[in-house]
């Protein structure tokens, strides 16, 4: 199995790296909208219209852009865990062939099917949904403290910034 493994990430290490960086492109998009939002609150009192319509199309072009990151991500997952969970069933395959008929007399090939149909698709689940959400979700988090850190190391007068001293 660890050749198995191996072999399939030498195979598709071209789309592991393009998932990695659209994930990460999502994840700067998901990051950088507050800010968007900050910055038409700020401007919000001064009514100047130019910048609050260039902040707004700014926020929804980039709220269009990360939908089809997601949709991307999904589906290149996907075909991923398919190709992937494929050689898996291949392997087990020929790991059942290779059991004696006392196996084969025990449980039934239908029975066999059965359950390895449905942990396989257990793990194609996960892993093309819930894993890839987990990791997002954890790298969004990550940034997020690293932003609320950045932004409140100034107020508590730890660090000063350039344009205050």
């Amino acid at each position: 199995m660890k050749e198995n493994i191996e072999n399939y990430l030498k195979k598709h290490f071209l789309q592991i790296i393009g998932l990695m960086i659209l994930m990460s492109f999502k994840v700067l998009l998901s990051l950088g909208m507050p800010v968007v939002l900050q910055k038409f609150i700020d401007f919000m009192p001064q009514k100047i219209v130019k910048i609050l319509l260039e902040l707004i199309v700014i926020y929804f072009v980039g709220y269009i852009i990360q939908k089809m990151l997601s949709v991307l991500i999904k589906y290149i997952s996907g075909e991923m865990g398919w190709s992937f969970f494929n050689q898996v069933r291949i392997w087990i395959i020929k790991k059942f062939i290779k059991y004696d008929h006392v196996f084969f007399t025990e449980y039934s090939v239908g029975e066999l099917i059965e359950y390895t149909e449905r942990d396989i698709s257990i793990l194609y689940s996960f892993c093309t949904s819930k894993l890839i959400d987990m990791i997002l979700n954890l790298v969004l988090i990550l940034g997020i403290l690293a932003i609320f850190f950045d932004k409140n190391i100034y107020y508590i007068g730890v660090y000063k910034r350039n344009d205050e001293r």
